[in-house]
């Protein structure tokens, strides 16, 4: 082995084992507040709730279906007696359930 290079290995491990003196500017917190009192305030994600986006699909399901039901089995408003009038009835109701949670339910 070289004794140059052995000198260069030495350095080296003597350059990676020394610690980095990790020095703060005396006014580095004085700065930090200037910058950040200065940038206007973050909002926040808004959260949405999977609940409410869930209750909000189920109603468009329902609404869609209402109308699906309506459209192919127009005569089914005439006979009250008949299953799709009484689907259709249960879907209103579902309907009504949801919006009714929906619009007394408040985000908290």
């Amino acid at each position: 082995m070289n004794p140059e290079q052995n000198n260069q290995e030495s350095a080296l491990i003597a350059a990676l084992e020394r610690k980095p003196e990790i020095a703060m500017p005396a006014d580095f917190q004085l700065r930090l507040r200037a910058v950040l009192a200065n940038e206007p305030p973050r909002r926040s994600a808004t959260r949405v709730s999977f609940a409410r986006a869930t209750a909000y699909v189920a109603a468009a399901c329902m609404a869609v279906a209402l109308i699906v039901l309506t459209m192919l089995y127009p005569e089914a408003i005439k006979v009250p007696e008949s299953m799709t009038f009484i689907l259709e009835v249960l879907i209103v109701a579902q309907l009504m359930a949801v919006g009714f949670w929906l619009g007394t339910r408040n985000e908290g």
